[in-house]
């Protein structure tokens, strides 16, 4: 299966995924720093990142394709 990528420029296509479960590193991690995985019900992967690329993604519109992320608290605590 491939890997979807999602930018600025496709993301508006991408507004109801039905996640499954998503993973996001933050802007310093080491590997691909800023990068979103998501997995819907039917096993599809996604893959946007929200500081590196051309067409990075915006805040606004990971929100859009992840509303439930307003509610995750980032951190160790």
């Amino acid at each position: 299966m491939n890997i979807i990528e999602i930018d600025e420029l496709n993301c508006q296509a991408y507004p109801k995924l039905d996640i499954a479960a998503f993973s996001i590193a933050s802007v310093g991690a080491m590997g691909d720093g800023g990068s979103i995985y998501i997995i819907d019900r039917k096993g599809q992967i996604y893959h946007a990142n929200f500081c590196h690329g051309e067409n990075h993604i915006l805040e606004q519109h990971i929100k859009d394709i992840i509303p439930v992320i307003e509610d995750v608290q980032f951190g160790m605590s």
